[in-house]
């Protein structure tokens, strides 16, 4: 049987909604629905409408006890994540080798359910063989701590725990944001405009951060640009401008034309560096893969002398 297209595009708009069906009945059932549920049940007393439910509960002294801990937790525990959560942010966002796998580390307490964590956590806290108790007994002859079962130490670890596991979901979020700056700037149309257009706006609004070089190999003689990176002063995004390199016949030739470049564009604003690169010939191998910059330091030990233009 032939469709028509307006069947066939029916179909094609309907797809992303039955994707979406099942997540959707999950939290209809499990939290949509308990909410108003709630909230129905809260305005009614033995199948009549009723103030008795909040009457009782404001009468309750145990309630305010437990609105005041619950205020004295967030008004100590909202600060403390949102320090520790930029500080995880701002050490990932580093240039580093090796920094994906701290990056899964802390945020893998996010994977972890809280019912998983408050057990993991109980059973290192434990008054009676938890692993810190046994580290203040054995290292610091500290007698044995309550710890969750303790009156004046329960919150304390509470906070603890709750910070332990929400550090790594908004450390994600500040992440995001330091990762702006790598958003090309959109005050320039740089499909439309014309070049003289693109050129004027780079000349007054680019601030100089630093140096880019895109390539796929060494060995590889096409697809590699050399780039000074700047954020524009208008709109804070990236900017970027530079020259595709010529062919070269070996990878040596490579790096010493790319040596020769750099060092003539970095003259002009030697301050910026990256982080990490205390010298030009720091800088000059963060310009390369992890997995070349053992050969190209190998390449600065035989020929860096020979350019006349050393760190």
């Amino acid at each position: 049987m032939n469709t028509t297209l307006a069947e066939k595009k029916s179909r094609i708009d309907l797809l992303p909604y039955f994707l979406l069906l099942p997540a959707l009945l999950f939290a209809l059932v499990f939290k949509i629905y308990p909410i108003f549920f709630s909230f129905y049940e809260a305005f009614h007393y033995k199948g009549a409408l009723s103030l008795q439910t909040f009457n009782s509960l404001f009468a309750d002294p145990n309630f305010w006890n437990s609105l005041w801990v619950t205020i004295k937790m967030n008004i100590i525990m909202i600060p403390l994540q949102i320090v520790i959560s930029f500080l995880l942010a701002l050490l990932v966002n580093a240039s580093l080798k090796g920094i994906g796998v701290f990056r899964s580390i802390f945020y893998l307490p996010v994977t972890i359910s809280m019912p998983v964590a408050a057990i993991c956590w109980s059973m290192i806290l434990s008054y009676n063989n938890g692993v810190a108790n046994s580290i203040l007994g054995s290292f610091f002859n500290v007698e044995a701590q309550g710890f969750f079962t303790d009156v004046n130490q329960a919150m304390w670890c509470v906070i603890l725990l709750c910070t332990w596991k929400g550090c790594g979901y908004w450390m994600m979020f500040y992440l995001a944001g330091l990762k702006l700056e790598d958003m090309l700037c959109t005050c320039v149309d740089w499909g439309k405009d014309d070049l003289a257009a693109r050129i004027h706006h780079i000349i007054c609004n680019f601030e100089f951060t630093g140096f880019g070089l895109e390539y796929t190999t060494l060995e590889r003689p096409e697809g590699r640009r050399l780039c000074r990176i700047g954020r524009c002063r208008v709109c804070g995004k990236r900017l970027c401008y530079g020259d595709d390199l010529p062919a070269q016949s070996t990878p040596d030739d490579l790096l010493a034309d790319i040596f020769h470049r750099t060092f003539q564009m970095w003259r002009d604003a030697p301050e910026h560096l990256p982080a990490g690169a205390e010298c030009f010939t720091d800088l000059f191998v963060s310009l390369f893969h992890e997995a070349d910059r053992e050969r190209v330091n190998e390449w600065l030990a035989h020929h860096g002398a020979d350019t006349g233009e050393g760190p």
